[in-house]
């Protein structure tokens, strides 16, 4: 399961029957796509939600640039597919498979392949320039030139255990992984959830239980944290974090022993304030808050460019000329999504006289 980056537009599929849903307002109704019939394993969509592309169990790659009206298969290597990562616009995917790392530029339709090393477990940036991943187990290797060379930081080669889900922030320097570590003797393996702050070069690990994770998404800047657990006894099999890992909450979810299954998925928005979660046999969950965006300018001779990270409620950016008697109006001027930082921008002429800008709750759906 995926989500755009306003968490408007989800995506999900099954394996039997190979099916792939849609939903366009927000989880409240979903409708199945016209993808072909088949055993599907993973997911990714584009931060507009234009673009999906779904992986087989078989190593093959279907890909929709409409939203899902029309499918394609994609000239995927045809070898299994471990995991799974793209590009926020959907264009530079990363594959994990069994016997090389695959990568394309182009949405699949060319491909490069690393016969070096596999990656059994990969992510990656929003500009998909960034690329990390995880291969024999504990391994690490990251590559900042969109998959050209790699690199094991000396730090990277992690005490022996197995990662088991893997998440990036949008520039890629604040990576999440919950793995289980290999111990001595017959002692019991845990589960934990470790975060590095520098791509993945140290990593710390954070205050989270020690649960059976399975699946784990973060918000665009690294703050937001969601993972899903395999949930035993009075344990909550949804936990949330604001603080980038250093403190966990259990959360209350419906369904109860419905979520006791050893497959699900979580999807967060950029800004994480809307979270989508499976319960396997129970359906989909999402849970909301109303965000607070921050507005941030850039000012050059001629222009200057507002920006804002892509809300998962719809705001609206207001002007005055000032503020003691203060006249709000509507800035008409379209927005535009950047992929690499997640950002809505707007540009304006530079005025010769104070103009202040805010962003307002819409009130309207309909505008």
């Amino acid at each position: 399961m995926a989500c755009s980056a306003d968490g408007s537009k989800i995506a999900a599929v099954t394996c039997c029957p190979g099916l792939v849903y849609l939903s366009t307002n927000s989880g409240t109704t979903w409708r199945t796509c016209n993808a072909p019939l088949t055993n599907y394993q993973s997911l990714s969509i584009s931060a507009d939600g234009n673009t999906i592309i779904a992986s087989t169990s078989q190593g093959l790659f279907f890909a929709s640039t409409n939203g899902g009206e029309s499918w394609s298969m994609t000239a995927a290597p045809s070898a299994s597919c471990y995991s799974f990562a793209c590009s926020a616009d959907g264009n530079r995917w990363i594959v994990g498979g069994q016997k090389e790392v695959s990568l394309s530029k182009d949405l699949g339709a060319s491909w490069d392949f690393n016969t070096n090393f596999v990656l059994e477990l990969v992510a990656s940036s929003a500009d998909g320039k960034t690329l990390m991943g995880f291969g024999n187990m504990r391994a690490l290797s990251l590559s900042g030139d969109a998959g050209v060379t790699w690199t094991t930081p000396a730090n990277g080669r992690l005490p022996p255990g197995f990662s088991l889900a893997l998440a990036a922030s949008a520039d890629g320097i604040n990576l999440v992984r919950t793995m289980v570590p290999f111990l001595t003797g017959h002692e019991p393996t845990v589960c934990m959830i470790e975060c590095s702050t520098n791509s993945g070069v140290t990593w710390n690990r954070t205050g989270a239980h020690a649960l059976a994770y399975i699946s784990i998404a973060s918000s665009a800047d690294g703050r937001k944290l969601v993972a899903q657990c395999l949930c035993t006894g009075t344990n909550s099999p949804i936990y949330t974090s604001t603080d980038a890992g250093a403190t966990w909450v259990g959360n209350i979810v419906p369904g109860g022993e419905k979520w006791l299954s050893p497959s699900g998925a979580v999807a967060s928005s950029a800004d994480g304030s809307r979270l989508v979660a499976v319960a396997n046999q129970h359906g989909i969950y999402t849970w909301r808050t109303t965000p607070s965006p921050t507005l941030s300018g850039i000012v050059s001779s001629h222009y200057m460019v507002l920006s804002w990270l892509v809300p998962s409620t719809p705001f609206d950016l207001q002007q005055t000329s000032s503020l003691d008697n203060p006249d709000w109006t509507e800035v008409g001027v379209r927005t535009t999504m950047n992929f690499n930082n997640l950002n809505y921008e707007v540009s304006l002429p530079r005025s010769t006289h104070p103009v202040f800008y805010r962003l307002v709750l819409r009130v309207s759906s309909s505008k």
